[in-house]
């Protein structure tokens, strides 16, 4: 259960109590270390907080892409009471008249133990900065994410994508719209995408989930579209499975955690909690 604890925000660094974001934090870095080193082999072993620099070939030069800390599903309630997530699908649940009373305890129960394991090193993973696409993905959801990395990888082009297919060895591959504002960042966010053959093979990479897993986020993601054009959760049943997917995720990955540190021969790592 080590991966499913909490990780605090006050942490030591350098001899001294500070406050981090937790997905950033000493703890969330060295195990990030840990789970990506063999995927991630260009960057330094003596880390910097907050920073993982994959270096690629642009033609003669090598330039960096970074890496940024990312939260994966979001049950955050530490924002702004109103607009945080948890709160946002507890109001969801209370405001659903088609399910019991007893139904609703339920899910909120539910959703009580998913905002519990919200900051936990099974919810945390890491992913480009460069190019935005960590502040792209800050706005979605965790199955509409994966949708549309999905779409960027099969070339589907009904997301106001623009043709990018000069980047890379796919020609009818699309770029999402937020790359269009710096054709640098862009080209090199293109090209760390194109280092992995397709969705399944990013997200086993990036988030150790295989192809199942990978197609029960984007069928459900497909479920709420189809009720709700705007995309967003809308009943309690779907509040629940969303809180089910996450469970089923956090699982997945606690297991292929307890792997990786096994074949690296590295013990549980410490949390401050």
């Amino acid at each position: 259960m080590i991966y499913k604890k909490k990780v605090e925000r006050i942490q030591n660094f350098k001899n001294t109590e500070r406050s981090f974001d937790p997905d950033s934090s000493p703890t969330a870095w060295k195990h990030y270390i840990v789970i990506y080193s063999k995927i991630l082999k260009q960057y330094s072993d003596n880390y910097k907080l907050n920073r993982i620099k994959v270096w690629l070939r642009m033609g003669k030069n090598s330039k960096e892409v970074t890496m940024g800390a990312d939260t994966d599903f979001t049950f955050n309630s530490e924002k702004q009471k109103g607009n945080a997530p948890y709160y946002v699908f507890k109001k969801i649940v209370d405001n659903d008249e088609e399910i019991t009373n007893k139904k609703k305890e339920t899910i909120l129960n539910l959703l009580d133990e998913c905002s519990k394991q919200h900051h936990s090193l099974v919810n945390f993973s890491i992913m480009p900065q460069t190019g935005g696409m960590n502040n792209f993905k800050s706005n979605y959801r965790f199955d509409r994410f994966i949708n549309d990395l999905n779409c960027f990888y099969t070339g589907v082009a009904d997301l106001g994508l623009s043709d990018a297919g000069e980047i890379g060895r796919h020609p009818n591959i699309k770029v999402p719209s937020y790359l269009k504002r710096n054709t640098c960042n862009k080209q090199m966010l293109i090209k760390y995408l194109l280092k992995f053959e397709n969705i399944n093979c990013y997200c086993s990479n990036h988030y150790q989930i295989d192809s199942k897993f990978v197609e029960k986020l984007i069928c459900f993601y497909n479920k709420v579209e189809e009720t709700n054009k705007h995309r967003a959760l809308k009943t309690a049943s779907q509040v629940e499975e969303y809180c089910n997917l996450a469970k089923e995720y956090w699982d997945i990955r606690e297991e292929k955690f307890k792997e990786i540190y096994s074949e690296n021969n590295e013990h549980d790592i410490k949390i401050n909690i």
